[in-house]
Protein backbone atom coordinates (compact mmCIF):
# COMPACT_ATOMS: atom_id res chain seq x y z
CA UNK A 1 0.00 0.00 0.00
CA UNK A 2 2.40 2.72 -1.33
CA UNK A 3 2.74 6.34 -0.33
CA UNK A 4 4.52 8.75 -3.17
CA UNK A 5 6.53 9.64 0.08
CA UNK A 6 7.86 6.18 0.48
CA UNK A 7 10.78 5.46 -1.44
CA UNK A 8 12.60 1.80 -1.83
CA UNK A 9 16.15 2.50 -3.27
CA UNK A 10 16.70 -0.76 -2.99
CA UNK A 11 16.11 -3.66 -0.34
CA UNK A 12 18.44 -2.60 2.07
CA UNK A 13 17.27 1.06 2.70
CA UNK A 14 13.39 1.26 3.87
CA UNK A 15 11.14 4.05 4.27
CA UNK A 16 9.50 5.22 7.27
CA UNK A 17 5.65 3.85 7.98
CA UNK A 18 3.69 6.53 9.49
CA UNK A 19 0.90 5.81 12.66
CA UNK A 20 -1.85 6.64 11.03
CA UNK A 21 -0.71 3.70 8.05
CA UNK A 22 0.14 1.18 10.28
CA UNK A 23 -3.43 1.83 12.04
CA UNK A 24 -4.95 1.46 8.49
CA UNK A 25 -2.83 -1.78 8.33
CA UNK A 26 -4.64 -3.14 11.20
CA UNK A 27 -8.01 -2.36 10.24
CA UNK A 28 -7.47 -4.27 7.13
CA UNK A 29 -6.09 -7.04 8.21
CA UNK A 30 -8.59 -7.44 11.02
CA UNK A 31 -11.19 -7.11 8.53
CA UNK A 32 -9.74 -9.92 6.24
CA UNK A 33 -9.56 -12.73 9.32
CA UNK A 34 -12.86 -11.92 9.83
CA UNK A 35 -13.95 -12.15 6.14
CA UNK A 36 -12.64 -15.48 6.18
CA UNK A 37 -14.34 -16.23 9.12
CA UNK A 38 -17.82 -15.46 8.58
CA UNK A 39 -17.80 -16.97 5.11
CA UNK A 40 -16.88 -20.44 7.08
CA UNK A 41 -18.55 -20.47 9.84
CA UNK A 42 -20.54 -23.40 8.27
CA UNK A 43 -17.92 -26.34 9.77
CA UNK A 44 -18.73 -28.49 6.99
CA UNK A 45 -17.19 -26.28 4.07
CA UNK A 46 -13.89 -27.51 2.99
CA UNK A 47 -12.90 -24.82 0.90
CA UNK A 48 -13.11 -20.99 0.07
CA UNK A 49 -11.92 -19.68 -2.89
CA UNK A 50 -10.47 -16.13 -3.14
CA UNK A 51 -9.07 -13.25 -4.96
CA UNK A 52 -6.97 -10.56 -3.45
CA UNK A 53 -5.73 -7.54 -5.36
CA UNK A 54 -3.46 -5.05 -4.19
CA UNK A 55 -3.24 -2.35 -6.59
CA UNK A 56 -0.61 0.06 -4.65
CA UNK A 57 1.82 -3.00 -3.31
CA UNK A 58 5.53 -0.97 -2.82
CA UNK A 59 8.34 -2.53 -1.85
CA UNK A 60 6.91 -4.82 1.01
CA UNK A 61 8.57 -3.30 4.15
CA UNK A 62 9.22 -0.55 5.96
CA UNK A 63 10.92 0.87 9.23
CA UNK A 64 8.37 1.76 11.92
CA UNK A 65 9.52 4.34 13.98
CA UNK A 66 7.21 3.05 16.70
CA UNK A 67 7.99 0.32 17.21
CA UNK A 68 11.62 0.80 16.36
CA UNK A 69 12.04 -1.91 13.98
CA UNK A 70 10.87 -3.06 10.32
CA UNK A 71 7.52 -4.15 9.44
CA UNK A 72 5.68 -5.64 6.51
CA UNK A 73 3.89 -3.49 4.30
CA UNK A 74 0.24 -4.60 2.70
CA UNK A 75 1.25 -7.55 0.39
CA UNK A 76 3.00 -9.48 2.92
CA UNK A 77 0.23 -9.07 5.53
CA UNK A 78 -2.33 -9.99 3.47
CA UNK A 79 -0.42 -13.14 2.69
CA UNK A 80 0.27 -14.70 5.87
CA UNK A 81 -3.18 -13.11 7.81
CA UNK A 82 -4.94 -15.81 5.19
CA UNK A 83 -2.48 -18.47 6.38
CA UNK A 84 -3.04 -17.61 9.80
CA UNK A 85 -6.63 -17.32 10.20
CA UNK A 86 -6.95 -20.62 7.70
CA UNK A 87 -4.30 -22.42 10.80
CA UNK A 88 -6.29 -20.64 13.42
CA UNK A 89 -9.91 -21.65 11.84
CA UNK A 90 -8.64 -25.21 11.71
CA UNK A 91 -7.07 -25.29 15.09
CA UNK A 92 -10.04 -24.15 17.15
CA UNK A 93 -12.99 -24.75 14.85
CA UNK A 94 -12.54 -27.91 12.83
CA UNK A 95 -12.18 -30.99 13.94
CA UNK A 96 -13.51 -33.21 10.78
CA UNK A 97 -13.74 -30.98 7.45
CA UNK A 98 -9.97 -28.76 7.80
CA UNK A 99 -11.06 -25.48 5.91
CA UNK A 100 -8.55 -24.67 2.43
CA UNK A 101 -8.09 -21.08 1.84
CA UNK A 102 -7.35 -21.55 -2.15
CA UNK A 103 -6.32 -17.40 -2.21
CA UNK A 104 -5.23 -15.94 -5.68
CA UNK A 105 -2.95 -12.61 -4.78
CA UNK A 106 -2.29 -9.87 -7.45
CA UNK A 107 0.52 -7.37 -6.20
CA UNK A 108 0.52 -4.21 -9.02
CA UNK A 109 3.13 -2.04 -8.39
CA UNK A 110 4.02 0.28 -10.84
CA UNK A 111 7.94 1.33 -10.08
CA UNK A 112 10.43 -0.89 -11.61
CA UNK A 113 12.90 -0.23 -8.55
CA UNK A 114 9.92 -0.71 -6.00
CA UNK A 115 8.82 -3.97 -7.93
CA UNK A 116 12.32 -5.23 -7.58
CA UNK A 117 11.92 -4.89 -3.78
CA UNK A 118 8.63 -6.02 -3.84
CA UNK A 119 10.10 -8.87 -4.96
CA UNK A 120 12.97 -9.02 -2.53
CA UNK A 121 10.85 -8.78 0.35
CA UNK A 122 8.50 -11.10 -0.45
CA UNK A 123 11.48 -13.60 -0.83
CA UNK A 124 13.24 -11.97 2.34
CA UNK A 125 9.28 -13.38 4.58
CA UNK A 126 9.34 -16.65 3.08
CA UNK A 127 6.59 -16.32 0.07
CA UNK A 128 7.53 -18.36 -2.99
CA UNK A 129 7.26 -15.54 -6.08
CA UNK A 130 7.14 -18.82 -7.95
CA UNK A 131 4.01 -20.55 -6.86
CA UNK A 132 1.35 -20.32 -8.94
CA UNK A 133 -1.31 -18.22 -6.31
CA UNK A 134 1.35 -15.12 -6.78
CA UNK A 135 1.25 -12.63 -9.24
CA UNK A 136 2.88 -9.90 -9.26
CA UNK A 137 2.77 -7.36 -11.71
CA UNK A 138 4.88 -4.38 -12.58
CA UNK A 139 1.75 -2.18 -14.22
CA UNK A 140 0.35 0.59 -13.31
CA UNK A 141 -3.33 -0.34 -11.41
CA UNK A 142 -5.35 1.52 -14.50
CA UNK A 143 -2.92 -1.01 -16.83
CA UNK A 144 -3.35 -4.18 -15.02
CA UNK A 145 -6.72 -4.18 -14.40
CA UNK A 146 -8.18 -5.85 -17.07
CA UNK A 147 -5.43 -8.45 -16.86
CA UNK A 148 -6.43 -9.11 -13.41
CA UNK A 149 -9.82 -8.89 -13.70
CA UNK A 150 -9.72 -11.46 -16.42
CA UNK A 151 -7.15 -14.05 -14.54
CA UNK A 152 -9.78 -14.25 -11.87
CA UNK A 153 -12.81 -14.78 -13.93
CA UNK A 154 -11.56 -17.42 -15.45
CA UNK A 155 -10.52 -19.21 -11.94
CA UNK A 156 -14.29 -20.86 -11.68
CA UNK A 157 -17.71 -19.99 -12.17
CA UNK A 158 -20.03 -17.67 -11.58
CA UNK A 159 -19.24 -14.35 -9.32
CA UNK A 160 -15.94 -15.30 -7.66
CA UNK A 161 -15.11 -13.54 -4.06
CA UNK A 162 -12.26 -10.66 -4.44
CA UNK A 163 -11.08 -7.95 -2.28
CA UNK A 164 -9.05 -5.03 -3.86
CA UNK A 165 -7.45 -2.65 -1.73
CA UNK A 166 -6.77 0.42 -3.44
CA UNK A 167 -4.62 2.25 -1.54
CA UNK A 168 -3.52 5.12 -3.83
CA UNK A 169 -1.66 8.23 -3.37
CA UNK A 170 -4.16 11.53 -3.49
CA UNK A 171 -7.03 10.99 -5.68
CA UNK A 172 -6.28 10.21 -9.11
CA UNK A 173 -4.99 6.63 -9.32
CA UNK A 174 -8.26 4.86 -8.91
CA UNK A 175 -10.07 7.25 -11.59
CA UNK A 176 -14.51 6.98 -10.31
CA UNK A 177 -15.40 4.92 -13.28
CA UNK A 178 -12.70 2.33 -12.50
CA UNK A 179 -14.76 1.50 -9.42
CA UNK A 180 -17.80 0.78 -11.58
CA UNK A 181 -15.98 -1.37 -13.86
CA UNK A 182 -14.82 -3.78 -11.31
CA UNK A 183 -18.34 -3.99 -9.52
CA UNK A 184 -19.83 -4.24 -13.07
CA UNK A 185 -17.28 -6.57 -14.59
CA UNK A 186 -15.98 -9.07 -11.37
CA UNK A 187 -19.46 -9.20 -9.72
CA UNK A 188 -21.72 -8.89 -6.78
CA UNK A 189 -19.28 -10.57 -4.74
CA UNK A 190 -16.39 -7.83 -4.91
CA UNK A 191 -15.18 -5.33 -2.40
CA UNK A 192 -12.81 -2.78 -2.90
CA UNK A 193 -11.03 -0.88 0.14
CA UNK A 194 -9.71 2.63 -0.98
CA UNK A 195 -8.03 5.15 -0.17
CA UNK A 196 -9.37 9.48 -1.22
CA UNK A 197 -7.78 12.07 -0.33
CA UNK A 198 -10.47 15.03 -0.08
CA UNK A 199 -8.15 17.46 1.67
CA UNK A 200 -6.07 17.37 -2.33
CA UNK A 201 -9.26 18.37 -3.27
CA UNK A 202 -10.24 20.93 -0.59
CA UNK A 203 -7.36 22.45 0.20
CA UNK A 204 -6.33 22.83 -3.30
CA UNK A 205 -9.56 23.86 -4.97
CA UNK A 206 -8.93 26.19 -7.91
CA UNK A 207 -9.68 26.43 -11.69
CA UNK A 208 -5.99 26.42 -12.80
CA UNK A 209 -5.38 23.78 -16.09
CA UNK A 210 -3.36 21.41 -13.70
CA UNK A 211 -6.04 21.16 -11.12
CA UNK A 212 -8.77 20.73 -13.61
CA UNK A 213 -6.95 18.16 -15.46
CA UNK A 214 -6.39 16.56 -12.36
CA UNK A 215 -10.30 16.31 -11.53
CA UNK A 216 -11.30 15.04 -15.20
CA UNK A 217 -8.63 12.04 -14.50
CA UNK A 218 -10.23 10.85 -11.45
CA UNK A 219 -13.32 10.97 -13.04
CA UNK A 220 -15.07 13.99 -10.85
CA UNK A 221 -15.69 16.51 -13.71
CA UNK A 222 -19.17 15.97 -13.34
CA UNK A 223 -19.42 16.98 -9.89
CA UNK A 224 -17.09 19.22 -9.48
CA UNK A 225 -17.21 21.53 -13.15
CA UNK A 226 -15.64 24.71 -13.57
CA UNK A 227 -18.87 26.05 -12.58
CA UNK A 228 -19.33 24.28 -9.58
CA UNK A 229 -15.54 24.85 -8.61
CA UNK A 230 -16.07 28.84 -9.14
CA UNK A 231 -19.13 28.80 -6.72
CA UNK A 232 -17.15 26.90 -4.07
CA UNK A 233 -14.67 29.38 -4.21
CA UNK A 234 -16.21 32.00 -3.51
CA UNK A 235 -18.05 30.41 -0.80
CA UNK A 236 -14.50 29.09 0.59
CA UNK A 237 -13.72 32.64 0.83
CA UNK A 238 -16.75 33.30 3.59
CA UNK A 239 -16.98 29.80 5.25
CA UNK A 240 -14.84 27.45 4.61
CA UNK A 241 -15.99 25.08 7.20
CA UNK A 242 -19.50 25.15 4.99
CA UNK A 243 -17.22 24.66 1.89
CA UNK A 244 -15.58 21.63 3.16
CA UNK A 245 -18.95 19.93 3.86
CA UNK A 246 -20.42 20.56 0.88
CA UNK A 247 -17.65 19.24 -1.38
CA UNK A 248 -16.97 15.88 0.95
CA UNK A 249 -21.12 15.70 0.79
CA UNK A 250 -21.09 15.75 -2.50
CA UNK A 251 -18.34 13.40 -3.09
CA UNK A 252 -20.06 10.94 -0.76
CA UNK A 253 -22.78 10.81 -2.82
CA UNK A 254 -20.87 10.84 -6.53
CA UNK A 255 -18.24 8.70 -5.42
CA UNK A 256 -21.44 6.13 -4.14
CA UNK A 257 -23.62 6.25 -6.57
CA UNK A 258 -20.87 5.90 -9.00
CA UNK A 259 -19.06 2.88 -7.96
CA UNK A 260 -22.16 0.64 -7.91
CA UNK A 261 -21.73 -0.65 -5.14
CA UNK A 262 -24.54 -0.87 -2.90
CA UNK A 263 -22.78 0.20 0.13
CA UNK A 264 -20.21 2.84 1.02
CA UNK A 265 -18.72 3.53 3.92
CA UNK A 266 -15.80 6.20 4.65
CA UNK A 267 -13.84 6.72 7.49
CA UNK A 268 -12.00 9.66 7.87
CA UNK A 269 -8.18 9.57 8.76
CA UNK A 270 -5.94 12.15 9.51
CA UNK A 271 -2.31 11.80 9.07
CA UNK A 272 0.52 12.60 11.44
CA UNK A 273 2.60 13.29 9.42
CA UNK A 274 0.70 15.83 6.75
CA UNK A 275 -1.74 16.90 8.75
CA UNK A 276 -4.21 16.16 5.95
CA UNK A 277 -7.23 14.17 5.83
CA UNK A 278 -8.36 11.43 3.59
CA UNK A 279 -10.98 8.59 3.11
CA UNK A 280 -10.42 4.78 4.01
CA UNK A 281 -13.38 3.87 1.95
CA UNK A 282 -15.25 0.38 2.36
CA UNK A 283 -17.33 -0.57 -0.97
CA UNK A 284 -19.80 -3.94 -0.99
CA UNK A 285 -22.19 -5.57 -1.79
CA UNK A 286 -23.50 -7.16 1.01
CA UNK A 287 -24.50 -5.36 4.42
CA UNK A 288 -23.03 -8.24 6.49
CA UNK A 289 -19.35 -7.15 4.72
CA UNK A 290 -20.09 -3.70 6.24
CA UNK A 291 -21.68 -4.59 9.56
CA UNK A 292 -18.24 -6.62 10.20
CA UNK A 293 -16.08 -3.40 8.67
CA UNK A 294 -17.92 -0.64 11.20
CA UNK A 295 -17.69 -3.14 14.22
CA UNK A 296 -13.37 -3.26 13.60
CA UNK A 297 -13.72 0.62 13.54
CA UNK A 298 -15.68 0.77 17.06
CA UNK A 299 -13.12 -1.81 18.39
CA UNK A 300 -10.35 0.93 17.80
CA UNK A 301 -11.70 3.31 20.74
CA UNK A 302 -10.25 6.50 20.45
CA UNK A 303 -8.26 5.90 17.22
CA UNK A 304 -11.01 6.60 14.71
CA UNK A 305 -13.51 9.62 14.82
CA UNK A 306 -15.69 11.73 12.51
CA UNK A 307 -16.44 15.34 11.91
CA UNK A 308 -20.43 14.93 12.38
CA UNK A 309 -23.16 13.44 14.71
CA UNK A 310 -24.33 9.72 16.00
CA UNK A 311 -27.29 9.62 13.89
CA UNK A 312 -28.56 8.11 10.53
CA UNK A 313 -26.69 10.73 8.18
CA UNK A 314 -22.99 11.31 8.79
CA UNK A 315 -19.15 10.70 8.22
CA UNK A 316 -16.57 8.83 10.03
CA UNK A 317 -12.59 9.44 10.60
CA UNK A 318 -9.37 8.44 12.20
CA UNK A 319 -7.12 11.02 13.63
CA UNK A 320 -3.22 9.66 14.60
CA UNK A 321 -3.07 12.69 17.09
CA UNK A 322 -6.31 12.02 19.29
CA UNK A 323 -4.26 11.08 21.82
CA UNK A 324 -3.54 14.98 22.55
CA UNK A 325 -6.93 16.25 24.07
CA UNK A 326 -6.84 19.40 22.33
CA UNK A 327 -7.15 17.65 18.54
CA UNK A 328 -10.11 15.76 20.28
CA UNK A 329 -11.92 18.68 20.24
CA UNK A 330 -11.64 18.79 16.19
CA UNK A 331 -13.97 15.95 16.06
CA UNK A 332 -17.45 15.73 17.42
CA UNK A 333 -17.97 11.97 17.50
CA UNK A 334 -15.45 9.12 18.62
CA UNK A 335 -15.47 5.84 18.44
CA UNK A 336 -15.77 5.38 22.34
CA UNK A 337 -18.66 4.59 25.37
CA UNK A 338 -19.67 7.90 25.06
CA UNK A 339 -19.86 7.49 21.30
CA UNK A 340 -21.65 3.81 22.08
CA UNK A 341 -24.43 6.06 23.82
CA UNK A 342 -25.50 8.72 21.83
CA UNK A 343 -25.61 6.58 18.92
CA UNK A 344 -28.26 4.33 20.25
CA UNK A 345 -29.83 7.24 21.52
CA UNK A 346 -29.72 9.02 18.22
CA UNK A 347 -31.05 5.58 16.52
CA UNK A 348 -33.62 5.11 19.11
CA UNK A 349 -35.03 8.69 17.38
CA UNK A 350 -33.81 8.19 13.74
CA UNK A 351 -35.59 5.27 13.01
CA UNK A 352 -38.87 6.55 13.31
CA UNK A 353 -38.50 8.31 10.24
CA UNK A 354 -39.17 5.53 8.76
CA UNK A 355 -41.29 3.79 10.34
CA UNK A 356 -45.37 3.75 8.78
CA UNK A 357 -48.74 2.23 8.33
CA UNK A 358 -46.74 -0.45 5.56
CA UNK A 359 -45.02 -3.12 7.92
CA UNK A 360 -40.97 -2.65 7.46
CA UNK A 361 -38.70 -5.66 7.50
CA UNK A 362 -35.64 -4.87 10.03
CA UNK A 363 -33.08 -6.35 7.06
CA UNK A 364 -34.56 -3.45 4.51
CA UNK A 365 -34.47 -0.62 7.25
CA UNK A 366 -30.86 -1.13 8.07
CA UNK A 367 -29.62 -1.34 4.67
CA UNK A 368 -31.40 1.57 3.76
CA UNK A 369 -30.09 3.77 6.01
CA UNK A 370 -26.28 2.35 7.12
CA UNK A 371 -24.42 3.92 4.64
CA UNK A 372 -24.79 7.08 6.33
CA UNK A 373 -24.65 5.87 10.23
CA UNK A 374 -22.02 4.54 12.35
CA UNK A 375 -24.06 2.03 14.00
CA UNK A 376 -23.65 -2.01 13.49
CA UNK A 377 -26.84 -4.80 13.29
CA UNK A 378 -26.56 -4.88 16.94
CA UNK A 379 -27.04 -1.13 17.81
CA UNK A 380 -29.92 -0.87 15.04
CA UNK A 381 -31.74 -4.13 17.22
CA UNK A 382 -31.38 -2.50 20.55
CA UNK A 383 -33.38 0.95 19.16
CA UNK A 384 -35.87 -1.21 17.75
CA UNK A 385 -36.30 -3.46 20.38
CA UNK A 386 -36.16 -0.22 22.84
CA UNK A 387 -39.60 0.78 20.33
CA UNK A 388 -41.39 -2.42 21.26
CA UNK A 389 -40.82 -2.02 24.52
CA UNK A 390 -42.38 1.31 24.47
CA UNK A 391 -45.15 -0.44 23.02
CA UNK A 392 -44.76 1.96 20.17
CA UNK A 393 -44.51 -0.70 17.40
CA UNK A 394 -44.75 -4.62 17.27
CA UNK A 395 -42.09 -6.99 15.72
CA UNK A 396 -44.10 -9.75 13.38
CA UNK A 397 -41.81 -13.15 12.56
CA UNK A 398 -41.96 -14.50 9.26
CA UNK A 399 -44.22 -17.00 9.99
CA UNK A 400 -46.85 -14.33 11.93
CA UNK A 401 -45.36 -15.27 15.30
CA UNK A 402 -45.33 -11.78 17.92
CA UNK A 403 -41.72 -11.14 19.15
CA UNK A 404 -41.44 -9.92 22.94
CA UNK A 405 -37.65 -10.26 23.54
CA UNK A 406 -34.29 -8.54 22.20
CA UNK A 407 -33.09 -11.59 21.74
CA UNK A 408 -36.05 -13.10 19.53
CA UNK A 409 -35.61 -10.21 17.00
CA UNK A 410 -34.37 -11.71 13.54
CA UNK A 411 -33.48 -9.38 10.50
CA UNK A 412 -36.66 -10.53 8.29
CA UNK A 413 -39.10 -9.68 11.08
CA UNK A 414 -41.19 -6.63 9.96
CA UNK A 415 -42.02 -3.85 12.11
CA UNK A 416 -45.64 -2.56 12.29
CA UNK A 417 -46.90 0.77 13.72
CA UNK A 418 -49.53 0.13 16.91
CA UNK A 419 -52.73 2.35 15.80
CA UNK A 420 -52.82 5.87 16.75
CA UNK A 421 -49.74 5.95 18.95
CA UNK A 422 -48.26 9.26 18.47
CA UNK A 423 -44.03 8.77 19.10
CA UNK A 424 -42.70 10.68 22.26
CA UNK A 425 -38.88 11.97 22.82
Amino acid sequence: MAKTEYEWVDSGSLPEIAEHSEVKHSVIVQYLKQYVKVLTINPSIPNLNLHIVDGFSGGGRYYSPKHKREVYGSPILLHNTIREVEAEINTTSRTKTKLSVNAQFYFIEKKKPVYQCLKDSLCSAGIDINSENIHIINKSFTDAIDPVINSILTHGRGDQRAIYLLDQYGYTDVPIPYLRYIFGTSGKNSEAILTFSTDSIINYLSDSPSYLKGIKKAGLHEVLSLEAINDLKELKQVDSKQTRALIEQSLYDFVWKKSKARFFTPFFIRSDVSNRSYWLVHLSNHPKARDEMVKIHWSFQNSFAHYGGPGLKMLFGFDANLSHLENQLQFDFLFDESAESRTRDALLEGVTEYFSDEPLEIFELISSTCNGSPAHYEQYLDAIYSHLCQKGIKIIGKNGEQRRSRKSLRLDDKIVLERNLTFMF
